[in-house]
């Protein structure tokens, strides 16, 4: 889910589970990273019911990483598009 702030940025939403059995995962870590250099960008851990949410600027490609004792980290790269003002 996306929404726009009065700084123009974006949220990033999501959740995270287990693949199989479908359980919400609580205080995983996930960040994400500028695709260029790997730099930090923001990051955030999964709160009791597995649910994150991070601002970001709109309008640029990330490596979104998600990592968890336990399991294999997942790392994908995102595209966060940018909200129009209409």
């Amino acid at each position: 889910a996306f929404a726009q702030s009065a700084s123009k940025s974006v949220t990033v939403s999501g959740f995270a589970r287990d693949s199989t059995t479908g359980e919400a995962l609580p205080f995983v870590s996930v960040v994400l990273k500028r695709v260029a250099d790997s730099s930090l960008i923001a990051g955030t851990v999964t709160d009791t019911t597995g649910r994150y949410s991070m601002n970001v600027a709109g309008g640029a490609e990330y490596l979104l990483e998600i990592s968890y004792a336990g399991y294999t980290p997942r790392r994908q790269r995102l595209f966060v598009g940018s909200l129009s003002d209409f």
